[in-house]
């Protein structure tokens, strides 16, 4: 399964667009669109690079 998922901040002045692949294993259980924008969220600040990441 293949999630693609696109996000922005509260004036839109930002916005991420990505996705990210599950097994059928990964995705049994966290089917609710709660569950996979916080995966989703996990998936983009693991991918910061760490200059904006040593500003927050």
């Amino acid at each position: 399964m293949q999630v693609v998922y696109s996000a922005r901040n509260e004036d839109r002045s930002v916005t991420m667009n990505g996705n990210f692949d599950l097994t059928s294993e990964e995705y049994s259980g966290n089917e609710s669109i709660d569950r996979l924008k916080e995966m989703a969220h996990l998936v983009a600040e693991a991918q910061k690079p760490e200059e904006e990441e040593a500003t927050e």
